[in-house]
């Protein structure tokens, strides 16, 4: 029997399991700060066209547009946005008058690991100024000229999901954008974003 021998397996089998323990903290470490964190993900407003336009001078518009947003995810899991969540398109004159709401049918909007999608959204508005002198004036003037400018704020909510069953807080994306209309030929001219 030999005290030594016994003392130098014990003292590799310590080391091993010691190297283990550090390439699995390692691991662990790298998977954390890689894959873990959860990003919002990406709005881009990518064309607005008119379908229909309607407009006088007492002042009100009726207006039907189509909006085509991407959805980029940027995390290690899918990207699910949930029905009960206000996940809308909203197109607004002025400051704050609402033209149109658009509820977005999240049910059908599932972006996938690390992917990008596209939602196209129909979306019609009225706006009737009635009571407020200087937007009056202002809608009067931009209708005179044959320009109109209008903003369209995106907010959407949901939760990325890494694994089958885990679900990560949830994440919203929010893209504002400001637009010119050519009322004579019904096409954008601008997009600011």
């Amino acid at each position: 029997y030999n005290p030594q021998k016994k003392q130098k397996k014990t003292s590799k089998c310590f080391v091993y399991i010691f190297t283990t323990f550090v390439f699995l903290c390692l691991f662990l470490f790298i998977f954390a700060c890689i894959i873990l964190p959860i990003k919002n993900p990406t709005i881009k407003i990518n064309s607005i066209s008119i379908k229909s336009l309607e407009y006088n001078y007492s002042p009100s518009f009726n207006l039907t547009t189509l909006i085509k947003i991407s959805i980029k995810n940027s995390n290690f899991g899918y990207l699910d946005f949930n029905h009960k969540n206000n996940n809308t398109i909203n197109l607004i004159y002025g400051n704050g008058n609402v033209l149109g709401t658009s509820e977005l049918k999240v049910q059908d909007i599932r972006v996938g690991f690390r992917d990008k999608k596209e939602v196209n959204v129909e979306m019609k508005g009225t706006l009737n100024l009635k009571k407020d002198y200087n937007e009056i004036m202002k809608l009067n003037s931009e209708l005179s000229s044959g320009n109109l400018e209008l903003i369209g704020f995106v907010s959407l909510n949901g939760n990325v999901h890494l694994l089958k069953n885990v679900i990560m807080p949830s994440v919203v994306a929010q893209i504002n954008c400001t637009f010119g209309i050519d009322l004579r030929t019904k096409l954008v001219q601008k997009k600011i974003c």
